[in-house]
């Protein structure tokens, strides 16, 4: 886990015990949780990151789901030129969402269809997506049953694929965040 890092996560639409669920992998206490709808607004997001900046570190590592992911790229980027350093965002199943920015973005997806057609949108140089193909919901709901692939950029346009769970894949991300 990156040492002085606060943790953003900005769900979806779906009932709180699911991100509840989620977010017993990460084993800190700057974890900041946004359960305001609507999920994707990056001004309300926005409004609620300003509300608890007296608790958050100057390093932010962001995990959005769904129509959080909306949100989170733009609020994101807002906090880069607030001064935050931006570790990373985590978008699970963000699809057909934009995800560009100037600090690492990791694009995870619940089929290859899913993940191939959202990445052409941006995505960084890891990625995940599941196979056997999962329903949108259990990427957020039962993470630690969905396997699949966990891809990383060897060389211009050369992958290495490696097979993993959804939570090995969460923890790689957020380790490699912090270097």
């Amino acid at each position: 886990m990156p040492l002085n890092t606060s943790y953003l996560i900005f769900p979806g639409i779906h009932k709180r015990e699911l991100t509840e669920d989620l977010i017993k992998i990460f084993k800190t206490e700057s974890l900041l949780v946004y359960e305001e709808q609507p999920a994707f607004c990056t001004l309300n997001q926005l409004i609620f990151v300003k509300e608890h900046q007296a608790s958050l570190s100057n390093n932010l590592l962001i995990i959005a789901f769904s129509a959080g992911v909306v949100g989170a790229i733009g609020t994101a980027k807002v906090l880069q030129e607030w001064g935050y350093t931006i570790k990373g965002l985590i978008a699970i199943d963000g699809w057909g969402v934009p995800l560009i920015g100037n600090f690492p973005i990791y694009r995870l997806s619940c089929d290859y269809y899913t993940h191939w057609t959202s990445h052409l949108l941006g995505g960084g140089t890891s990625s995940f997506y599941a196979d056997p193909p999962v329903k949108h919901l259990q990427m957020w709901q039962t993470s630690e049953q969905v396997t699949g692939w966990l891809l990383g950029e060897k060389g211009k346009g050369c992958f290495v694929r490696s097979r993993v769970t959804l939570v090995e894949a969460l923890k790689y991300l957020v380790k490699v965040s912090a270097q």
